[in-house]
């Protein structure tokens, strides 16, 4: 691991990813912009995670941490804030891959403006084959009831001071939808950018129970947060998700 400090961190958590994980790895090492580093939180893995990343073990540009303990997604990504020494953090879940020029592009509009401090971007639908059958390319104002209705900030195409996170925690009781979570409660449209270009492959899942799982915690989501909400919002949310669930 480089010593130097660079200007990025990317953050990923992973627990048994070994169909998926050298892809992301890989595509973070091939970017365009090379100031950064790769910080990897290895969560209680039971599959060939943990071989594969030793692969990487001596690369200078990445720091593994493995933990025999499984705590969960959103516990692992508030530890990436906490240990990233960059001064951005790009986020890039372990079953996803970046474009080459994602986080030169990212970096981009930040130079841009002052004021922000979050940015997502569309992307890439792909199949577990790592296939292309789609995009994600939804737009809409940030507000608690998009957000819960049709989310457009895609987790593994945000990038943010990493200050951003460590003033602004994931839940740790939110086994999922935990960054929807966080961008309801978080999220102020003065300091937010989507950009509309495609820098992220996203793996949509087929897994039915991982489905109904999410669904939920669509619910729990919701609920936490109906206080955000109006009356209207908060019952057709219910509606939706109740209904979504029980066809799941």
């Amino acid at each position: 691991m480089n010593n130097t400090q660079p200007l990025v961190t990317v953050g990923i958590t992973t627990y048994n990813n070994e169909s998926t994980i050298e892809t992301c790895i890989e595509s973070i090492l091939d970017q365009t912009f090379q100031d950064f580093e790769v910080l990897i939180i290895n969560d209680g893995s039971n599959d060939d995670t943990s071989d594969i990343l030793n692969t990487y073990a001596t690369h200078p540009k990445i720091n593994i941490i493995n933990d025999s303990e499984n705590l969960g997604s959103p516990t692992r990504h508030n530890e990436l804030a906490e240990l990233a020494n960059g001064k951005y953090l790009a986020k890039v879940d372990a079953d996803d891959y970046m474009a080459k020029t994602r986080l030169e592009v990212q970096l981009g509009y930040f130079a841009k403006s002052k004021l922000l401090k979050i940015i997502s971007s569309w992307a890439y639908s792909i199949n577990e084959a790592g296939k292309v059958i789609g995009t994600k390319n939804y737009k809409s104002n940030i507000s608690p009831f998009n957000l819960l209705f049709k989310n457009p900030i895609i987790h593994s195409t945000v990038m943010a001071e990493t200050k951003w996170f460590l003033e602004n925690k994931y839940d740790p009781t939110l086994l999922r939808c935990q960054d929807v979570d966080l961008w309801v409660r978080s999220i102020k449209s003065e300091n937010y950018l989507l950009i509309e270009d495609y820098l992220v492959y996203y793996r949509e899942s087929i897994d039915k129970a991982k489905l109904r799982k999410s669904r939920e915690y669509t619910f729990k989501v919701i609920n936490k947060n109906k206080s955000r909400l109006n009356f209207l919002e908060y019952s057709f949310l219910n509606f939706l998700y109740f209904t979504k669930y029980m066809m799941s």
